[in-house]
C-alpha cells in the first residue's frame, strides 16, 4: 500500500469505518430534529419557518446525501465520479453558511424578548459555521491526497452537527453538570468532541498514529470550541450581541 508522509494510505476497515460515521451523523440528526420536524408538520412551530432556514435544511440533508454518495464511489473505485461530484458539492458550503447564519439570526430576534440569555447562544452557531466552512475548503484543497481530504470531510461534517448533538443529549449534561462553563461547553460540543476522539482512536487503532490532518485541526477546533462559549458565557456578550443584530 501507497503512503503519505509515512502514513498509511488506506486500511481493510477504512470503507467500514465511513459508512458508520455516515450511519452516525444520519442516526444523530433524525434523533436530534425529530422534535423540531413533528413541530413543523403539525403547525406547532413557535415561528413560521424563513426561506433561509429552509435552504438550511435542504442544503443540509444535500451534504449528508452527498457524504453518502461519495463515499460510495470511493469504495467502489468510480474515483472521477466522485471528484466531479465533489466538486460540484462544494457549492453547497457558501449556501449552508449563509442559511445558518440568516436562520439563526431570525432565531434570535424572535426570541429576544421573551428570552435575552438566547443571545449567548449565537457564538456556538457562528464558530460551527467557520469550522465546517476552515474544514470543507481545506478538504476541496487537499482533493489530491486521499488521506488528508477525507478526514478533513468528516471533520467539517462533525462541527456541523454541534446542533443535533445538543438537542439530543444536550439537557441531559447540563442537568446532570453545575451551571457554568464546564457545562455550558460539554452541553453544546460533547458530541462532536465523541467524533473527534474516535477518529484519532480509529487512527491509532489502524495506522499506529494519529494523521497529521488530527493532530493540527482537532485542537483548533476545540480550542475555537472554548472561545465560543467563554463568549458566549462573558458579561459583555449579551449587549454586545444584541446591538451587533440590531435587537433590544
Amino acid at each position: 500500500m501507497g503512503t503519505e508522509t509515512g502514513f498509511t494510505r488506506r486500511h481493510r476497515l477504512d470503507t467500514a469505518f465511513g459508512w458508520s460515521f455516515v450511519l452516525l451523523a444520519w442516526t444523530v440528526v433524525a434523533i436530534g430534529f425529530a422534535s423540531q420536524v413533528r413541530a413543523r408538520f403539525t403547525g406547532r412551530a413557535d415561528y413560521p419557518a424563513p426561506l433561509a432556514l429552509e435552504v438550511h435544511v435542504w442544503a443540509f440533508s444535500a451534504w449528508l446525501v452527498l457524504l453518502a454518495l461519495q463515499v460510495a464511489l470511493a469504495s467502489s473505485g468510480r474515483l472521477r465520479w466522485h471528484r466531479t461530484l465533489g466538486a460540484l458539492g462544494m457549492l453547497l458550503v457558501p449556501l449552508m453558511a449563509w442559511s445558518a447564519i440568516a436562520a439563526e439570526f431570525h432565531s434570535q430576534r424572535f426570541y429576544a424578548p421573551q428570552d435575552p440569555e438566547n443571545i449567548r447562544f449565537l457564538p456556538i452557531v457562528m464558530n460551527s459555521v467557520l469550522g465546517f466552512v476552515a474544514c470543507a475548503l481545506a478538504a476541496f484543497l487537499y482533493r489530491r491526497a486521499p488521506p488528508y481530504h477525507k478526514r478533513l470531510v468528516c471533520l467539517a461534517t462533525s462541527v456541523i452537527l454541534v446542533a443535533a448533538f445538543a438537542r439530543w443529549w444536550g439537557d441531559a449534561i447540563a442537568t446532570a453538570l453545575p451551571p457554568g462553563f464546564l457545562s455550558e461547553w460539554l452541553s453544546n460540543y460533547a458530541g462532536v468532541l465523541v467524533l473527534f476522539a474516535a477518529a484519532m482512536g480509529y487512527d491509532l487503532a489502524t495506522r499506529g498514529s494519529v494523521h497529521p490532518v488530527h493532530r493540527v485541526a482537532i485542537p483548533l477546533l476545540v480550542c475555537m470550541q472554548l472561545l465560543a462559549v467563554a463568549l458566549g458565557q462573558s458579561q459583555a456578550w449579551p449587549d454586545l450581541g444584541r446591538r451587533l443584530l440590531g435587537i433590544g
